[in-house]
């Protein structure tokens, strides 16, 4: 039985498949990029917290991560009580751009075991991001809506509300933040 070797294919392919994922990255800043205008967001924040969550602080941070494709947000909260069943409050998430639909697509972690993926759209005349949750794991029938106004540079406020199963609207958190550092 003869053996078929796969190892010379992949070295050969190697520097072809290499200078083509170098000729693809694109810096965020470009106008090229798919989130070139996800860049403001890039940095540390602080911000102040309302809504039936009950008041909060926080601190975030933006960061451009895997060769620069994704924008990572770390967030926590403070007073840790007003988290989702009283725990600390620690949220991942992570935008990314579908190539396919040609739109935002923001995929939020919670430690309470959530995942929400948001179909996002940027209305440029308004400097408003708008996402509506496509998917939630975790829960169900429930809509989620994320909503983010860009003041200037280094404001912005975020809403995020949840329409419930019986048609009710309802604003969870509402949150005006500050860029304390970074890119600005």
């Amino acid at each position: 039985m003869r053996s078929v070797s796969w190892w010379p294919a992949a070295v050969a392919l190697a520097p072809v498949l290499c200078s083509a994922s170098g000729i693809a990255q694109v810096d965020p800043t470009s106008r090229k990029h798919p989130l070139h205008d996800l860049v403001f967001l890039e940095g540390s924040w602080i911000g102040e917290m309302a809504g039936t969550l009950g008041p909060a602080t926080g601190g975030r941070q933006y960061h451009f991560i895997v060769r620069d494709r994704f924008l990572l947000m770390k967030h926590d909260r403070d007073p840790p009580e007003h988290a989702s069943g009283g725990g600390i409050f620690e949220e991942w998430s992570i935008f990314s751009f579908d190539i396919e639909r040609e739109l935002i697509v923001l995929r939020q972690f919670l430690a309470v075991g959530l995942v929400n993926t948001y179909a996002c759209t940027l209305d440029r005349a308004t400097t408003r991001l708008m996402c509506e949750s496509e998917a939630t794991e975790g829960s169900t029938g429930l809509s989620l809506k994320l909503r983010y106004d860009i003041a200037d540079r280094d404001h912005f406020t975020e809403t995020f509300e949840v329409l419930g199963p019986e048609g009710s609207l309802q604003v969870r958190m509402e949150g005006r933040w500050l860029r304390t550092g970074g890119p600005g």
